[in-house]
């Protein structure tokens, strides 16, 4: 509940900035922050926990929906059709793969090590 809240406020937020600095580059950044969810590896009081799963909410869910915008900006109108499908795709392909990662790598018996293991997906989509 609490990523999803930070989720809406990120959406809010990434909409208004992109107005200012542009889809592509708000995305960019957005996903590069998302790496910071790597710090719910450590063990942190309760509290911190639950802001740092806030900010990445914040970051995570309005970089994944900031990329339909920048799609626009990127693929030239006679190709933004398949563009616009193969970002379509590229997501979903992660949203099949990261709760199975996830849920593999917390079967091992190390839960810390999900979070490091997504940190570089959010580098990459910052590139």
């Amino acid at each position: 509940m609490i990523i999803n809240a930070g989720g809406i406020v990120g959406m809010l937020v990434a909409g208004r900035t992109a107005d200012r600095f542009g889809p592509v580059r708000v995305s960019a950044v957005w996903f590069l922050l998302t790496a910071a969810g790597a710090l719910l590896s450590a063990r942190l009081p309760l509290g911190l926990t639950y802001a740092v799963v806030a900010v990445t909410g914040v970051w995570l869910f309005s970089a994944q929906v900031m990329v339909y915008a920048a799609a626009d900006r990127v693929y030239p109108p006679a190709g933004r059709a398949t563009g616009l499908g193969w970002v379509t795709g590229i997501g979903r392909t992660g949203a099949v793969a990261g709760p199975w990662l996830g849920g593999t790598l917390a079967a091992s018996g190390d839960d810390r090590l999900g979070f490091l293991a997504f940190a570089p997906a959010g580098q990459v989509g910052g590139r």
